[in-house]
């Protein structure tokens, strides 16, 4: 079979039923629990082409299905991690959306900012053994799940059935539930950009806030110092005026005046003189 859909984007029907035949795959005891990564990726690929809805000749292969696996292990191990950390963490009297808000923020904190974009592929494994129950340390995500298979007893069915042209029982009703998934994963996604954007515009009128409070502060600072240049200007203005009315009496000629007014303006310039002669010593 051709696989021309190599080095072509994966579409969301592919990867879901990527995650249902591997965990289909690795919750089967037939496969044997010895079974290398080779053989157990050849029965996921033999799964996932059996019961692949699309284009026959567009069945993706069991090598692009592992180094696809490869990348979803390690977002749904984390996103398992802060899934278990929000239910830790669970207040009382926050709804489950909340919740959800909230293991959304732990996946981002532990991915540098990345939001989780797999919603699909974990409503298909979040009941898996190796999602089902809470990692025993949240800190090593990479323990939380694995490729190995799961093992189970003698008895169980076959995984990989003979080829048929027959549809597998209730296939309608898969194809219903996983529209069902979808709807209420993209509701999920919606509401978690919704609260995404509050707090984004929350935070961006807090920073509004603090920049208008910063330039009231600012322009007050300003005001008072223009208030400071005036007032100082206007005292060496004064000293001028001052400076200008004292060389003027300095400059008095008191030879033609009578006995009286030369004992006057004599005073006047002693003043000056005492309190030059001040001015030079304080400095």
């Amino acid at each position: 079979m051709s696989n021309s859909k190599s080095g072509t984007k994966w579409a969301i029907d592919e990867e879901v039923q990527l995650c249902k035949s591997w965990a289909t795959i690795t919750s089967c005891g037939s496969v044997g629990k010895d079974q290398d990564a080779k053989h157990l990726w050849r029965n996921i690929h033999a799964h996932y082409e059996q019961n692949w809805e699309g284009d026959p000749d567009e069945v993706r292969s069991h090598q692009a299905l592992e180094s696809r696996w490869k990348n979803f292990k390690k977002n749904l191990a984390s996103w398992h991690d802060a899934v278990s950390k929000a239910e830790h963490y669970y207040e009382s009297g926050l709804n489950n959306m909340d919740k959800l808000y909230q293991t959304h923020m732990y996946y981002k904190r532990a991915n540098k900012g990345k939001g989780f974009t797999h919603t699909h592929c974990w409503e298909v494994v979040k009941d898996h053994p190796k999602f089902k129950d809470p990692p025993k340390e949240v800190t090593q995500p990479s323990q939380i799940v694995d490729d190995s298979p799961i093992q189970s007893t003698d008895n169980d069915e076959e995984c990989i059935a003979e080829p048929s042209d027959e549809r597998p029982p209730g296939r309608k009703a898969q194809k219903r539930d996983a529209k069902l998934k979808g709807k209420i994963s993209e509701k999920q996604d919606r509401y978690i950009q919704a609260m995404e954007n509050i707090a984004f515009n929350s935070e961006a009128s807090r920073e509004a806030t603090r920049i208008r409070d910063e330039e009231n502060r600012k322009h007050i600072e300003w005001q008072q110092q223009m208030e400071v240049e005036k007032q100082q200007l206007e005292l060496q203005k004064v000293q001028l005026e001052i400076q200008k009315e004292e060389n003027w009496v300095m400059a008095k000629d008191t030879s033609i005046m009578t006995p009286e007014s030369k004992a006057w303006w004599k005073k006047r310039k002693k003043a000056i003189r005492d309190k030059t002669s001040d001015d030079w010593e304080g400095l």
